[in-house]
């Protein structure tokens, strides 16, 4: 609704895998700036569209250069055809999914709408990802 602001645009086309997500980059090695976790900041915000709501969200950070190097949590939407923002707290991750490391570099950030479900050609938008 306002042309002067850039936003993501993930289609979830129909079919896709149940972890079709999408990966957010800043430069040609699709990373991000070095996310400076610490003891007392573990979380990032996202401001999210979803034309459903009470879907999973899972946002995955990760060493760009070590794909082994990862953590993964997940929020929920709380509302239809409007815009929230979500928090990520990696200090609570994902079951089955390692846990934040204080002494890892995390350069490197995926979102996917709709964890868990086969896509069905559902669109999402994101904007101002931000972490501490």
């Amino acid at each position: 609704t306002n042309a002067a602001n850039k936003v993501a645009k993930v289609v979830k086309a129909g079919g896709a895998e149940i972890w079709a997500g999408t990966t957010i980059s800043t430069g040609d090695n699709f990373s991000v700036p070095v996310i400076p976790f610490s003891t007392t900041a573990t979380t990032m915000t996202a401001r999210v569209w979803s034309p459903d709501a009470d879907i999973p969200v899972r946002l995955k950070v990760e060493n760009s250069a070590d794909g082994g190097v990862s953590v993964e949590t997940e929020a929920r939407t709380t509302v239809a055809g409007a815009w929230e923002t979500l928090t990520f707290d990696f200090g609570d991750q994902v079951g089955g999914t390692a846990a934040l490391n204080l002494a890892a570099t995390y350069d490197k950030a995926s979102i996917f709408f709709d964890f868990g479900t086969t896509g069905a050609d559902k669109i999402y938008y994101l904007d101002d990802l931000t972490w501490p």
